[in-house]
């Protein structure tokens, strides 16, 4: 047998050259890819015309992606991931090319709730038929991970569209509340993704206080009937996932309560924001951060209190004798303002100093807000 050193010298001279060669095909990679997605866009006459080019770049695509070396394969993997994921915008593209990556083992279904999430389950890059070092994964997780909350953000379902029956994502906030758990007053709130089929509603994940029972009420494979949230009482089934789905009814109720509460307020509201704190006009005018409001509930903690929305109004008719006072919000937001809950409303003097806190605090940021807002468009 020939152990001659100078074999690994050849081997390491040929595995540089192939690599080169590799960051060369990415480059071609990435051309083909692009020319193929415009090709699939263009008009049937015009793909017609372009059915040999066409031919062509898929061969040289499935040649790539398939290659024996690896350092060609993954670079070429490389580049057609950075194609196709910059251009996917739509829920129904994002699941079409995942489902294309798990039949190609690019993606690997695993129980492992810190990889790439999608409709519920989790997906890891597969390293054994891509050798991509740390940097390179990273850079595909992160780019992967970038699309879903891109996507995420433009495609969820409303709620009144959830309840509807329309079959898709949502994204539902949970109100702060605080709530009775084990003989102890506990807050309570954050945020549940949920998917519908337009028949089942299923748990993706939970966010804030949430996370830990709605997680664990997705990997139990819970579900519940969307029949269920007309009624005035939850579905009673026996055992843990009775328990998760009794929670889940809860959850989507109490959030269905606030999102009714809101459209209410938005509708009731007769003043814009600008009309309300520059003009000083009287009337109704609607009040959401979105971001939601921290609060400072003791010495050493601090929550968030979200959604955060509430219609004010201005009432009077001298400048002098105008007085503002919170209109309505929602019961969540009940403890939080019981120090201003006047009838007659609070005379605003300057910048809301008449004001009693924590309104007054409220009112200043939407005011500084819209300052802002304001000199960022001149």
């Amino acid at each position: 047998m020939n152990f001659d050193i100078r074999l690994v010298e050849t081997a390491e001279k040929e595995a540089l050259r192939i690599k080169e060669e590799g960051e060369k095909i990415y480059g071609e990679m990435l051309q083909a890819c692009k020319f193929l997605q415009r090709v699939e866009s263009t008009s049937p006459y015009a793909r017609e015309l372009l059915k040999e080019s066409e031919s062509k770049a898929r061969h040289f695509v499935n040649e790539c992606l398939n290659h024996p070396l690896s350092i060609i394969r993954h670079l070429s993997w490389l580049a057609y991931l950075d194609c196709y994921l910059a251009s996917i915008t739509t829920r129904e593209e994002m699941s079409s090319f995942i489902s294309s990556l798990v039949q190609q083992k690019i993606l690997l279904e695993t129980d492992v709730p810190r990889g790439l999430k999608w409709l519920g389950k989790n997906y890891k890059i597969n390293t054994d038929f891509l050798l991509l070092n740390n940097e390179e994964l990273g850079r595909v997780n992160h780019l992967f991970k970038e699309v879903l909350k891109k996507i995420d953000q433009s495609c969820f379902i409303t709620f009144e569209e959830l309840l509807a029956g329309t079959p898709g994502e949502a994204l539902i906030e949970i109100p702060t509340e605080k709530v009775q758990y084990n003989g102890k007053e506990i807050w309570r709130g954050g945020e549940m993704r949920v998917y519908s089929d337009g028949v089942w509603i299923y748990p993706i994940e939970g966010r804030g206080s949430v996370k830990n029972a709605l997680n664990e009420a997705q990997t139990l494979g819970v579900k519940l009937s969307l029949k269920c949230l007309a009624k005035n009482h939850p579905p009673y089934i026996k055992g843990e996932i009775g328990k998760k789905i009794r929670l889940m009814w809860y959850l989507l109720k109490k959030s269905e309560v606030v999102y009714k509460k809101k459209t209410d307020l938005i509708c009731k509201s007769d003043l814009l924001l600008e009309e309300f704190f520059f003009e000083k006009k009287e009337g109704t005018c609607f009040i959401d951060i979105k971001d939601g409001w921290r609060w400072k509930i003791s010495e050493n903690r601090i929550i968030k209190i979200k959604p955060f929305f509430l219609l004010i109004e201005r009432i009077g008719g001298e400048m002098t004798t105008m007085t503002i006072r919170i209109k309505e919000l929602p019961q969540h937001l009940y403890d939080f303002f019981s120090n201003c809950t006047s009838e007659e409303g609070y005379q605003e003097h300057n910048n809301f100093m008449g004001l009693p806190q924590p309104m007054r605090a409220v009112l200043q940021h939407v005011h500084s807000q819209l300052l802002k807002g304001f000199k960022d468009r001149l």
